[in-house]
């Protein structure tokens, strides 16, 4: 059943202890997170911990087995350019380059193996939330249009900022109720990326 799939945080960015990071997110019903301070895939205790990077330069953009790269575009040009990877990646967006997902964007992704990655950190901003959800919704809806998988990571840096699970369920929902099952779009990124890995 689509219900019982895990949780993931693909992208957190809380430093100190792992293991004081993974028992949060294990106490709050988290199964996967992705961290930029690891190299290898490994456990604590039942959490899965995939190794990410994150490129900011498109000159450095490599796709990778070893990790699961997301490339922060800055300009246009670079964002459609990465759109074309046929290796498994991410695009990463967030408040202040969300608009580089538009209706070209999402076209030329859909000829490569990239998925998009929004990180939603700044929705606890009241300042920046309307025009960034907005904005999320319009990428949201023109991805799903076109099968684009989409994942939601927290990009947490402080403990207050990791998201309970059923939070990122509720905020697909909010997009659009037939969306509530794209918080489980994550594994077919994952699995796309690592074939064979065991997720639950």
């Amino acid at each position: 059943m689509r219900s019982e799939l895990p949780y993931a945080d693909l992208l957190t960015m809380i430093e100190g202890d792992p293991s004081t990071t993974a028992s949060l997110y294990a106490e709050i019903g988290y199964k996967v997170i992705g961290r930029v301070d690891v190299d290898k895939i490994h456990n604590i205790g039942e959490l899965l911990i995939i190794p990410r990077k994150v490129v900011r330069e498109i000159s450095l953009f490599r796709p990778s087995s070893g990790f699961l790269v997301a490339f922060r575009p800055s300009a246009k040009s670079d964002a459609r350019r990465a759109g074309k990877v046929r290796r498994t990646s991410t695009l990463l967006f967030d408040h202040n380059n969300i608009d580089l997902c538009d209706e070209e964007q999402i076209e030329v992704m859909r000829r490569g193996s990239s998925a998009i990655e929004i990180v939603i950190s700044a929705l606890l901003d009241n300042k920046i939330m309307p025009r960034f959800l907005s904005k999320i919704i319009r990428c949201v809806r023109l991805a799903a249009k076109e099968g684009i998988d989409v994942v939601f990571s927290s990009g947490a840096r402080d403990p207050a900022e990791i998201w309970a699970p059923g939070s990122i369920r509720i905020l697909y929902a909010l997009i659009d109720r037939q969306f509530i099952n794209m918080a489980f779009g994550w594994v077919e990124v994952v699995r796309r990326w690592r074939p064979g890995l065991n997720l639950y």
